[in-house]
């Protein structure tokens, strides 16, 4: 195409924004004149909408490319959005209730009563040893420190031991307080499954698996997933009340 400014004839770059402008390679000036333009709009001819980067170009729109048939229809799409976690109904007294102590505080407890239990045992062998001494040299003053470093240490060595029960005692709480909260668990599982095979509870799902040879897999799916959110609906509605 000519261009009046290179003073030759040069490939010419059409407009994103019009089709009808066309721009110089070279020195980038408009090859189009008025002219030309006032005839083509002018001319009887339907004109071709402008083209326009930000409407037509999929990558502009955040669109990916996806034949038709490959695109997401709106039922899959509608299933395929995050669902609530399903929750459980428990009984029983595993619920509620609270464990004694914490790990830390037990192990805790624990290090002091072997630190108690430790001073105690030392106590016992220099209060045995200063009583000896004692016995040897004929001294009462011995005699009587021997006796209160041995009350002491039957002190520290009693402490020690109720430390030990109490932990044991914790630990045995925690323990029962799992395996009720389990045993709740596998009650409200099996209540679950109860439900699921009862024919009054689904009558979806019995139209469905009427047929299994020609039930397609995703109806199964989804009517799965209702019967799960149905019952964990009904599960939190009967806690709450």
């Amino acid at each position: 195409m000519w261009c009046s400014d290179c003073q030759q004839d040069l490939p010419g770059i059409a407009s994103v924004e019009d089709d009808r402008l066309i721009w110089c390679a070279r020195c980038n000036a408009l090859m189009t004149s008025v002219l030309q333009l006032a005839q083509e709009s002018d001319d009887s001819s339907p004109q071709r909408p402008a083209r326009s980067y930000w409407r037509d170009s999929p990558m502009a729109m955040g669109l990916d490319y996806l034949p038709a048939d490959e695109m997401p229809s709106l039922e899959d799409l509608k299933f395929s959005t995050r669902r609530a976690p399903l929750e459980f109904p428990c009984h029983g007294s595993g619920q509620t209730g609270t464990v004694g102590k914490p790990l830390g505080s037990l192990r805790m407890l624990s290090a002091v009563g072997w630190f108690c239990v430790s001073l105690g045992l030392l106590g016992h062998f220099v209060s045995a040893i200063v009583m000896g001494w004692s016995l040897r040299s004929g001294s009462a003053n011995w005699w009587l420190a021997g006796t209160v470093v041995f009350l002491a240490s039957q002190l520290l060595l009693l402490l020690g031991l109720l430390f030990h029960l109490d932990c044991i005692w914790q630990r045995q709480r925690s323990a029962d307080f799992s395996l009720r909260q389990l045993t709740s668990q596998i009650s409200g599982l099996q209540e679950v499954v109860h439900r699921l095979s009862s024919s009054e509870q689904s009558p979806k799902f019995d139209e469905v698996t009427g047929s299994p040879d020609e039930t397609d897999p995703k109806t199964l799916s989804v009517v799965w997933r209702e019967q799960w959110e149905s019952l964990s609906r009904s599960g939190r509605e009967r806690d709450a009340a």
